[in-house]
């Protein structure tokens, strides 16, 4: 038997799984259906209403705050299905269209709980990063957070376990040479301390 095309409409990749292709599919077990809520709003019913009740009218910066659930980083989530949704993810395909693949939602207002779609534009994962104010941007620095220079000689890649929400994650981190002797040696200078005692 040979390869099927996914049967969402428009899509001419190979299926993977109940005859859709695998981003279909995602999309499928993550909110119950393939399309985009900008390429079939009737398949998801009340939401937008539901959705707009947990909206604040805008303010004078004209954010529009989601005051439904917020996650622990700031962002407003909801129930769809039996899934949670970003709810600026869902303003934006619900207003201006579908996400680019490989493509993030920046809020240009700075406010995660902002869902206004003016406000929210479409980058990539290293351009959100860089024009937020998180410590992610730690990784454009020339030097460590003591002033050191990060060199060649100076600096040290580790690859590090993160736990996070889906699980455990490897990440690489510069690690500053001098910082770690000076505190090797703050460490050295403490237990000699205690040895006297």
């Amino acid at each position: 038997m040979g390869n099927l095309v996914c049967v969402v409409r428009g899509c001419v990749e190979i299926s993977h799984c109940k005859k859709m292709c695998r981003k279909h599919y995602l999309r499928y077990k993550k909110v119950g259906s393939p399309y985009t809520y900008s390429q079939d709003p009737s398949l998801y019913g009340g939401i937008k209403e539901k959705f707009f009740s947990r909206v604040r009218v805008p303010d004078v910066d004209g954010c529009m705050v989601y005051t439904g659930h917020i996650n622990h980083d700031g962002y407003g989530r909801f129930r769809l299905g039996r899934n949670l949704v970003m709810a600026h993810r869902f303003s934006y395909e619900a207003f201006v269209g579908p996400i680019p693949e490989d493509m993030t939602i920046d809020h240009g207002c700075f406010n995660r709980s902002c869902v206004a779609p003016a406000h929210l534009e479409p980058t990539t994962s290293y351009e959100n990063k860089k024009r937020g104010t998180s410590f992610t941007h730690w990784s454009d620095r020339d030097s460590c957070i003591n002033g050191h220079e990060y060199t060649m000689e100076n600096t040290r890649i580790d690859k590090r376990k993160v736990t996070r929400s889906f699980g455990e994650t490897y990440t690489t981190v510069r690690v500053c040479r001098q910082c770690q002797k000076d505190a090797n040696q703050r460490m050295r200078e403490r237990n000699m301390g205690y040895a006297d005692m």
